[in-house]
């Protein structure tokens, strides 16, 4: 189980607190689905990215793995083999369907998806109303880190979804354009940046996953940032200006990957939107 680094404090989290945000959490990731068809579900354009399906299904199965089975009361599998089709990368829990061939499953159905979903919030609920006061400070924990990790997955799911569309040549939308104020962006400007030591990590008693702990020094040599974000318009432009085709303006890894993919297209003056490199 993936290890959230947490200070333990002496206050019992609310279970009326923690089924409300799991129910909005659970809801978001319904709502970032609303827009799809059917079809829309099983496409896997490239092998980093993942069906929608199985994102809806994996988080589910993070709960119920990690929560309903230890805790629920006369605990029983939704589907004995979905903890083989959903878990991702968790090799001491047992072998896992193979990443590239996510795309490649019709069963089971976008509806089958939805009603796994449902099942397994009943039980979550039921284990926040029935579970002991000895375990429901653990439960709450196990909620928390479920909840930031389906909030993990509803990036990587708008993520997907924004290379599948765009690998097909219908070039469809995710959803109707939405009216933006035309007014100029401010002028570029940037900051400068000494050179020493600087603190990084949370140290905080919020939240926090393993990796993001502990504080600690690093050493940054002089940098300089940008006093605001990169615009559609200038992304654009770095495009038509054959940004991609020039090895000077990147570094080795970044200059890899733009030579091994066809890149994006030129542009034709609309309907680009700017992305960064992941």
């Amino acid at each position: 189980m993936p290890s959230a680094a947490q200070p333990k404090t002496s206050s019992v989290p609310n279970r009326d607190a923690v089924w409300q945000r799991y129910r909005e959490a659970r809801a978001e990731t319904e709502r970032l689905a609303a827009p799809l068809a059917t079809e829309d579900y099983v496409v896997q354009a490239m092998p980093d990215v993942s069906p929608p399906k199985w994102h809806l299904a994996h988080v589910t199965w993070f709960f119920e793995h990690f929560i309903a089975a230890p805790y629920a009361r006369g605990f029983a599998p939704f589907h004995p083999e979905y903890g083989y089709l959903f878990n991702s990368y968790y090799e001491t829990i047992g072998p896992f369907f193979p990443r590239l061939s996510r795309g490649l499953l019709s069963r089971p159905t976008v509806e089958e998806v939805y009603r796994y979903r449902a099942h397994v919030d009943r039980v979550i609920g039921d284990v926040i109303d029935t579970v002991g006061e000895g375990a429901w400070g653990e439960v709450a924990r196990r909620i928390e880190l479920g909840v930031h990790h389906e909030q993990q997955h509803q990036e990587l799911l708008l993520t997907d979804l924004k290379f599948n569309f765009a690998f097909n040549p219908l070039k469809p939308a995710y959803q109707a354009p939405v009216e933006r104020s035309s007014a100029a962006a401010r002028a570029l400007g940037w900051t400068d940046f000494d050179a020493g030591i600087r603190l990084i990590g949370y140290d905080g008693r919020e939240f926090a996953f393993d990796n993001e702990r502990p504080r600690h020094r690093v050493f940054l040599e002089p940098f300089r940032l940008a006093n605001r974000l990169v615009t559609s318009g200038e992304y654009l432009a770095f495009i038509d200006d054959e940004g991609y085709s020039r090895p000077d303006l990147w570094l080795s890894e970044g200059w890899k990957t733009v030579r091994s993919a066809a890149g994006p297209p030129r542009s034709t003056g609309s309907g680009a939107t700017a992305s960064g490199g992941r």
